[in-house]
């Protein structure tokens, strides 16, 4: 059986949902992230600045030296989050097979028994006008025969664009592709290419498995697969949640924990609301706290067996803060790790006093 995958990405989503809001914005060059020049972060810049060299994740000082006329919008995530939901709903008035990637992309397949559309290119082209005629956003997408393929395909015509990319066209789609653009391939891993002459997916290619392997070591196996646009991951449309996690960018970098008890109460608040939503106390297994340092190192703690209230994670949080040898904290984090959901002693729903 042929498979047909589509990836769908809404174009620059946080930004475009603002421009949504306020249409003014549409000429203007603007981002969405933090407004300080020590922690500020960009994530989402619309096209007139990302023309100008600005990019998520990118610190908010540095697209400004870029792009010295840019707005910076602080981020509405309830606004993206109710956007994202009625994407979704379009997504799976198609299939039910959708594995989300974030907010605003996906895979969705349409091979299986449950899926009945022949022209799978033309549906998921309709699956676009609907996401604008219904939310207004503007989105990209493919069609290929596997998730690697739809990715690579998706982000090669982007913004506002489709490609059905057919199984008699993949060799030439991937013929000469940077090495960088292959999903695993970070810096480290694309020194060690360069240096051997590897720059494409060609250069790959034209290397025995055994030598990419003996350069990477597992990875080269999955890379010389990818650089002929092999992939049989499936596409996933229910993941098994193992945690649950918020964490907190301080306003100021403090170095108690009672400078931050307003921030770390706020937190913990959040970290409620989101086990609550997920119905999930009944399978806390451990709690966990993690603390990043004003030098940017990160140290964490988890523990077994200890109930989960706001005392008991506070207290953890307290232990790993006196790893901090006099440096100042900047980000909180807290979590919990679940126990496995088919087991059946976590069948009922307990009632905690979660400030006991």
């Amino acid at each position: 059986m042929n498979r047909t995958v589509i990836h769908i990405d809404i174009d620059f989503f946080f930004a475009q949902s603002e421009q949504l809001s306020d249409p003014s914005l549409t000429n203007e060059p603007f981002a969405v992230g933090g407004f300080t020049a020590r922690s500020g972060i960009i994530a989402s810049a619309n096209y007139i600045a990302r023309e100008q060299g600005v990019r998520s994740a990118m610190p908010s000082h540095k697209a400004r030296e870029l792009c010295p006329k840019l707005i910076i919008i602080k981020p509405r995530m309830e606004v993206y989050k109710s956007l994202s939901k009625k994407v979704f709903r379009i997504f799976r008035r198609y299939t039910p097979n959708v594995e989300p990637i974030g907010l605003d992309e996906a895979y969705l397949e349409f091979t299986g028994s449950n899926v009945h559309i022949k022209d799978k290119a033309k549906a998921a082209r309709q699956i676009i006008k609907d996401i604008y005629d219904e939310t207004g956003l503007v989105a990209s997408g493919a069609s290929a025969p596997n998730k690697l393929l739809a990715k690579l395909a998706c982000s090669s015509i982007k913004p506002n664009g489709f490609l059905e990319l057919t199984r008699d066209k993949v060799d030439e789609f991937m013929y000469e592709m940077p090495i960088e653009a292959i999903n695993g391939v970070g810096k480290i891993t694309k020194q060690k290419l360069h240096q051997q002459n590897i720059r494409t997916t060609k250069d790959v290619r034209e290397c025995s498995q055994a030598f990419i392997i003996d350069l990477l070591g597992d990875f080269g196996r999955i890379l010389h697969d990818k650089a002929r646009g092999l992939d049989d991951s499936d596409v996933i449309s229910e993941r098994i949640r193992k945690s649950i996690g918020a964490e907190k960018t301080l306003k100021h970098d403090v170095f108690t924990l009672v400078e931050a008890a307003y921030e770390f109460e706020s937190l913990f608040e959040e970290l409620c609301h989101r086990i609550n939503t997920k119905n999930c106390y009944n399978r806390i297994k451990k709690i966990k706290a993690k603390i990043k340092f004003s030098d940017f190192q990160t140290t964490s703690m988890e523990t077994e067996g200890l109930l989960f209230n706001y005392q008991n994670i506070r207290e953890l949080t307290e232990l790993i803060w006196m790893r901090s040898e006099g440096r100042a904290i900047r980000l909180i984090g807290l979590s919990v790790i679940l126990q496995q959901a088919d087991n059946p002693r976590y069948g009922k729903q307990l009632e905690l006093d979660l400030y006991a």
